[in-house]
C-alpha cells in the first residue's frame, strides 16, 4: 500500500492531483482564501501554506496537534 502521509490532494477543476506537503505528520484540516493562500494543519503543531506553486512549512509555537483551521478573507 502506498504511503500518503505527506500528500495533499488538489483539485484542478478536472482531476485530483497529489502534491507533497514535506511533512511526516498527519494533516487534518485545510482552509484557503484564494488559489495562492491555502493552509493545512495537523499533528505535532504542523502548519503548511500553499503559495500557488508549492507547500511550505510555517512556524508553529505548539507541539500539540491541530484538528482544523478557519479564516476569513
Amino acid at each position: 500500500m502506498e504511503d500518503f502521509l505527506d500528500t495533499i490532494l488538489k483539485w484542478d477543476g478536472t482531476a485530483w492531483a497529489a502534491q507533497p506537503s514535506d511533512t511526516t505528520y498527519d494533516l487534518h484540516g485545510v482552509w484557503g482564501a484564494d488559489a495562492k493562500n491555502v493552509w493545512a494543519v495537523g499533528d505535532g503543531g504542523t502548519i503548511v501554506k500553499w503559495d500557488g506553486t508549492a507547500w511550505a512549512a510555517q512556524f508553529s509555537r505548539t507541539p500539540l496537534g491541530f484538528s482544523g483551521v478557519w479564516g476569513t478573507d
